[in-house]
């Protein structure tokens, strides 16, 4: 279930920005079968968007070195994240915020789900 709504989320991304006139391209990372977007900007800059689940129970480490290696892996490319989390009144969102602003991840999208 997590990856139906992983690619759900990631369509409705990807929609959204093309309204904004972003080229949009939803790949799948063939390891871990997660959706990103990556396309270019309307001023011509590359950029990628990652779709990814956070619980807050999630060891924080583990998160953040997911953030640093999505803005490794791109180093020229504007990242963003599309945040999946089933945890209500922000608690990921203020674990995650220091490292996101860090690294220059900008959080464009934010889903809250009740459950899987």
């Amino acid at each position: 279930m997590k990856a139906e709504q992983q690619f759900r989320f990631a369509n409705f991304i990807a929609s959204d920005l093309q309204t904004l006139n972003y080229n949009v391209f939803i790949n799948a990372d063939l390891v871990e079968g997660a959706p990103f977007l990556s396309g270019v900007t309307p001023q011509g800059r590359t950029f990628v968007f990652d779709v990814f689940v956070a619980e807050f129970d999630d060891e924080y480490e583990c998160l953040v070195e997911k953030i640093i290696r999505i803005k490794s892996d791109y180093p020229s490319s504007d990242v963003a994240i599309g945040l999946l989390t089933p945890c209500i009144r922000g608690q990921v969102i203020k674990k995650l915020q220091e490292p996101f602003l860090r690294h220059g991840i900008r959080l464009c999208y934010l889903k809250v789900f009740a459950n899987y």
